[in-house]
C-alpha cells in the first residue's frame, strides 16, 4: 500500500536500519531517512533509504537540532522518529520533549528500556512472566569461568554483552557484536 503521508526517519545505519526501512518500504512503499554517524553499507547502497551522515548523532542537543532541522525541510507528511540501536533509544529518552512536537515517536518508558536492554534482567523479567528462554550463564569481568562451569553447555555456544552500550565504547582487536565458541576452552 502507498502512503506518501509517512516520512520515516531511522536513527543508525545498520542492518537494524535496513530492516526497518525495508519493513516500511514493504508496508508502505515509503523511502526512509537514515541518519548515521559513518557509512555503513546496509544502508548506504540501497534504492529505499536516503542516508544522512552526522557524526554527532548520539549528542542529545546537536542531533536534536539536526532533526528539527531536517523536519523544517520535510513537511510533506507524518514524521516517525525510529531508533535503530539501544543508543538510540536512550538518547531519544533525553530529547522526546523536544522533538515529539514534530515527529511520532513510540519509545518504552525508561524504567522498561533498561530492564529489557540488559540481557540478566531481561531473563529475570522472562522468568517472572513465564516466557521461557535461553540458558545462560553470567560471568564478570573480574571473573575467570571455570571448567564445570562452562562446560555445562552445549556447544557452539552463543557468547556476547550483557550491556551492550557500554560494550561498544570499549572497542578492541577482534571485538564482535556476538561470538560462538566452538567449546569450552574457546
Amino acid at each position: 500500500m502507498k502512503n506518501d503521508n509517512i516520512v520515516p526517519v531511522l536513527l543508525g545505519g545498520d542492518l537494524n536500519s535496513y530492516s526497518t526501512a525495508l519493513a516500511f518500504r514493504e508496508a508502505f512503499g515509503v523511502t526512509s531517512h537514515a541518519y548515521a554517524r559513518y557509512r555503513c553499507g546496509a544502508t548506504e547502497n540501497s534504492r529505499f533509504i536516503k542516508t544522512h551522515i552526522f557524526p554527532e548523532l548520539e549528542y542529545v542537543s546537536l542531533s536534536a537540532a539536526e532533526l528539527l532541522s531536517f523536519a523544517d525541510k520535510h513537511t510533506e507528511g507524518e514524521l516517525y522518529l525510529v531508533p535503530c540501536a539501544d543508543r538510540y533509544v536512550k538518547m531519544l529518552e533525553y530529547s522526546k520533549d523536544i522533538l515529539s512536537p514534530v515527529y511520532n515517536i513510540h519509545i518504552p518508558e525508561y524504567v522498561h528500556f533498561s530492564l529489557l536492554s540488559n540481557k540478566e534482567t531481561f531473563y529475570s523479567e522472562m522468568k517472572i512472566e513465564g516466557i521461557p528462554y535461553p540458558e545462560f550463564i553470567k560471568i564478570e569481568k573480574n571473573d575467570l569461568p571455570n571448567t564445570a562451569m562452562l562446560s555445562s553447555f552445549s556447544y557452539p555456544a552463543v557468547l556476547k554483552p550483557s550491556d551492550g552500550n557500554e560494550y561498544w565504547k570499549h572497542s578492541f582487536p577482534g571485538m564482535e557484536k556476538v561470538y560462538f565458541p566452538k567449546d569450552a576452552l574457546e
